[in-house]
């Protein structure tokens, strides 16, 4: 049977709280018959999207092997397909995380990665020298926390006064979406306020926004781009010049 242990503990340091750093245990025996190797898991960490997290993987075993860890969003069960709605994400979130040599006796091997907000799976296998089968697995699931603001970059701009005006920026989010802000200001102040709806924003990649120019005398226009994730997590503001001719 799977045993899973959280621990949290925080401290009060010289008048400084510490935040708790939580730790998930997960212990699953051998599989597979006439095995004598069992796993467990350890990640250590904030849990948060903005903090590594570490993992270390400690074998018992009475035979040589080799240890594989990986991990994928979503629970589903280790060896099955990912859910149809995270067939879009990136291949990187599916992660290698360890590769090692299970020696005879105990062992442990160790990894810090940055896996991105939702619900995760690990799983952990030794198989034999010969690759041809398990001798043990094991298993555990854990969610991380959306704590990091989205990333936008505003990028010059230029069009025909008086005409459809493309406003382009740089967005990112690593939780599968965000949504932006844009305001045209004009000598310092506002002029026009784009709002954009959540839109998954997978890779940094160019965006635009069409805004209409009305017929301005010379001065000086620019845009500021803000994004928001779903958890509320804002961005810093990003401008750049607006170039128009006439």
């Amino acid at each position: 049977m799977a045993r899973v242990i959280w621990r949290s503990v925080g401290r009060l340091i010289w008048g400084v709280l510490v935040l708790p750093t939580v730790i998930l245990t997960s212990a699953t025996p051998a599989q597979g018959r006439g095995s004598g190797v069992s796993i467990e898991i350890v990640l250590s960490g904030a849990f948060r999207s903005d903090a590594p997290l570490e993992i270390a993987v400690t074998t018992v075993s009475n035979e040589e092997g080799d240890l594989y860890v990986v991990a994928h969003p979503g629970e589903s069960p280790c060896g099955a397909s990912l859910p149809r709605e995270l067939d879009p994400w990136p291949d990187a979130l599916t992660m290698g995380l360890v590769e090692d040599g299970v020696p005879v006796g105990t062992s442990t091997a160790r990894r810090t990665f940055r896996p991105l907000p939702g619900r995760w799976r690990v799983c952990a296998y030794v198989d034999n020298l010969t690759g041809t089968s398990y001798i043990g697995q094991g298993t555990t699931t854990f969610t991380v926390r959306d704590a990091a603001a989205p990333e936008v970059r505003a990028l010059s701009s230029a069009g025909k006064a008086g005409s459809q005006v493309w406003l382009r920026y740089e967005a990112y989010d690593d939780s599968r979406g965000s949504r932006e802000r844009i305001t045209v200001r004009f000598r310092g102040r506002p002029l026009a306020e784009i709002r954009t709806k959540f839109t998954q924003r997978l890779y940094r990649s160019t965006v635009v926004a069409r805004w209409r120019s009305p017929r301005l005398r010379r001065g000086s226009l620019r845009f500021c781009v803000t994004a928001t994730d779903r958890s509320g997590n804002r961005s810093q503001p990003s401008c750049a010049p607006i170039v128009l001719t006439r």
